[in-house]
């Protein structure tokens, strides 16, 4: 019996499904994401990270009712404690308003520590280490609250400017989506770290 040309096609046709669903769509998202709020091929508004929506409260929350020493607890970032995940968010934010960094003497052998950005955010972790935590989460919600007063003050061309990224030289915009990222990824880490999994969906 002769076969219907469009045999073939069909017997393949939940192959398609699942390379648009598993390929394809996830690589359209990220490069909608990338190339910034306009929807690369239907030109549609995009949404994209704000950071001035960023929830310091869903941060907060996962510290609630923790033990003095769960903040001691080990992270998989390498050589750092949930403690002093919270640090470098706070650190990195204080930065950005122009704080300097601590001048703090390190050790020159420090594993985790590779480069010179390293070991700015390992000066800023060892700054903090007498400190208690109510005062860790003080700063947090301080330099958060100054960093979104002063990103509500910027224009569209301030976030167009050229500027530094950790991924090399982008737009100001390209930066702040980047650290929303990693202000979340820390908490993840951190959530992961005490056992209190959450807020998955960024």
């Amino acid at each position: 019996m002769r076969q219907s040309r469009w045999f073939w096609p069909a017997f393949g046709l939940p192959g398609y499904v699942w390379l648009g669903v598993l390929f394809l769509v996830p690589f359209y998202v990220i490069l909608a994401v990338a190339l910034g709020t306009v929807d690369p091929i239907f030109r549609f508004p995009q949404p994209v990270w704000n950071p001035l929506e960023w929830n310091v409260g869903a941060f907060e929350f996962i510290f609630e009712g923790l033990a003095p020493g769960d903040w001691d607890l080990p992270t998989a970032c390498p050589g750092w404690s949930v403690k002093d995940n919270v640090v470098h968010v706070v650190s990195v934010e204080a930065m950005l308003l122009g704080r300097p960094t601590p001048e703090v003497a390190l050790p020159d052998d420090l594993p985790h520590v590779r480069n010179d950005f390293g070991r700015v955010n390992e000066q800023w972790i060892e700054s903090y280490r007498g400190r208690s935590t109510t005062e860790v989460l003080a700063d947090l919600r301080g330099v958060i609250a100054e960093r979104r007063a002063a990103l509500a003050g910027m224009d569209q061309a301030d976030f167009d400017a050229e500027s530094f990224t950790p991924a090399g030289p982008d737009s100001y915009g390209r930066f702040m989506r980047v650290r929303v990222m990693d202000m979340w990824m820390h908490e993840q880490d951190v959530r992961q770290a005490v056992g209190r999994p959450g807020h998955e969906e960024g």
